[in-house]
């Protein structure tokens, strides 16, 4: 949604229109690609959300899910509704955020599913409360890269020492230099 606003220098958001359907318990969800968590030790979920439920009659939830197994099944790691889920007071108008108080960051700590491939689900589930809008989704990890490399061999005949890369963190690169010194 673009006309969302009060998000720093965000243009646009997901959000979801849940005031106007026509049956409650009705499901919307946002899928991410799969997401490498294999060379992390600990790693976190950040996304920013706007909420304002209708009234107390009318609230709506959202969840964050987690799959291991490509979405064949999900496991809830976020669950929030009503006054919880909410960034602010009832309103029983369209919510549309415009300011930076309609904001609120929430973190889900991912640490215990690192060492896989996830998928992570975003769920809305409509109770006629109101707008929910979501922005600025990051999975990030404290941990910086580290190289690390282990020679296989350190004696070659042809001149050729394989290495082992054993490096964690998420390296986007590696640069390798060798010289050799002329025998003496």
């Amino acid at each position: 949604n673009t006309n969302a606003g009060g998000n720093g220098a965000s243009t646009a958001s997901a959000f979801i229109s849940l005031v106007n359907y026509s049956a409650i318990n009705q499901l919307d969800n946002f899928i991410s690609p799969k997401i490498n968590l294999t060379t992390v030790d600990n790693a976190q979920l950040t996304f920013k959300v706007a909420y304002r439920r209708y009234d107390i009659q009318y609230s709506d939830e959202l969840k964050v899910m987690i799959s291991f197994d490509c979405g064949a099944n999900f496991t809830t790691i976020y669950n929030k509704a009503g006054t919880n889920l909410s960034t602010g007071p009832d309103m029983t108008q369209t919510f549309i955020p415009t300011q930076s108080d309609d904001w609120r960051l929430e973190t889900v700590n991912l640490t215990p599913y690192t060492g896989n491939t996830v998928i992570i689900q975003f769920q809305s589930i409509n109770h006629n409360g109101n707008n929910i809008f979501i922005d600025d989704i990051n999975v990030i990890s404290d941990m910086p890269p580290t190289a690390n490399f282990s020679a296989v061999s350190t004696t070659s005949c042809t001149g050729v020492i394989q290495f082992s890369n054993l490096s964690s963190g998420i390296p986007t690169s590696t640069i390798s230099t060798c010289s050799r010194s002329p025998p003496t």
